[in-house]
């Protein structure tokens, strides 16, 4: 499956895995903050000599952009430019945490825990809409709720008679939905994080909602 790239000079275009492998630098900042990933691309005009085997991504030597993991309602992933998000992730590598962040890190994996019972008491089927609200606020205080994000969909099985199709699609959307919770609830960074292009420049999550409705 094809991951879509948002913004910067690779806007537009999608990579599969075997893909990206051969043309990204991968880094994965981990601290107790939370989870974050990140690829640094190449320009077009690279990642295309790279893949025609021109040169490797180690004999490249040109720029590199920065790109963000967004994980999306069926599963897949786009990759959205990062702006100074890596930078900040990196330098927080090996920060200790504020007693802030301490207490934000208990109640994020709390409402984890809250909206995965949820999910197993709703029934949850690929005829579910499943949505994830981050609650984001400024230094100031300013609070900010996020457009919902989907975080289950419809997977399709072919070669399977209606019902075991039905169960697999099923069993998919609850999967996929607690893999998200875990992900962008659990982990969540708990720190404030750069984001180009709002006012406030930096805002941090300090709580999420979670939102199910039967179609």
């Amino acid at each position: 499956m094809a991951a879509l790239f948002v913004g910067g000079p690779l806007d537009g275009l999608s990579f599969n895995h075997e893909q990206i492998n051969k043309v990204a630098g991968i880094v994965t900042p981990y601290s107790e903050s939370g989870h974050r990933n990140f690829l640094l691309m190449p320009s077009p005009a690279d990642c295309t000599r790279i893949l025609r085997g021109d040169v490797t991504k180690q004999e490249c030597q040109g720029e590199r952009t920065a790109y963000e993991l967004l994980r999306k309602a069926d599963g897949s992933v786009e990759y959205h430019e990062a702006g100074g998000a890596l930078g900040h992730a990196l330098r927080q590598k090996n920060a200790p945490l504020t007693d802030e962040q301490v207490e934000l890190k208990v109640a994020f994996a709390t409402r984890a825990d809250q909206f995965i019972e949820q999910l197993q008491s709703a029934g949850v089927t690929a005829d579910t809409d499943v949505r994830l609200v981050r609650l984001f606020r400024d230094r100031d205080g300013n609070t900010f709720p996020e457009t919902p994000t989907p975080i289950t969909g419809k997977a399709t099985f072919t070669g399977f008679d209606p019902e075991t199709a039905k169960r697999w699609a099923d069993a998919s959307a609850l999967r996929t939905a607690i893999d998200n919770v875990n992900s962008l609830v659990r982990h969540a960074p708990t720190d404030f994080v750069d984001c180009p292009g709002h006012p406030s420049n930096v805002l941090q999550i300090y709580d999420f909602e979670l939102l199910i409705s039967k179609t």
